[in-house]
């Protein structure tokens, strides 16, 4: 992180709902506990393997791959039902 001179490094911001921060502005704006669903883990899970991916090159294998995929349309659902869009 590249902080100036007599400030502390801020953490990157990330509109991720993994992220505790903006979970609670989506929590706070849509009443939703979304971490409570059962697809929460696999979603979770999801967002760990694509940021090693992404970032550090490593493999997701097809099991996982599938799971994720499954975690992310369950997540949408969820997101698109409890806030009247679907």
């Amino acid at each position: 992180m590249i902080k100036a001179k007599g400030h502390p490094a801020k953490k990157p911001l990330s509109y991720s709902l993994n992220g505790k921060r903006m979970r609670k502005k989506y929590r706070k704006a849509t009443g939703d506990d979304i971490e409570s669903q059962p697809f929460w883990p696999g979603y979770e899970q999801l967002v760990e393997d694509r940021n090693k991916a992404v970032h550090a090159g490593h493999e997701v294998d097809r099991d996982s791959a599938q799971k994720g995929i499954d975690a992310a349309k369950a997540f949408v659902q969820h997101v698109a039902q409890h806030n009247g869009l679907a």
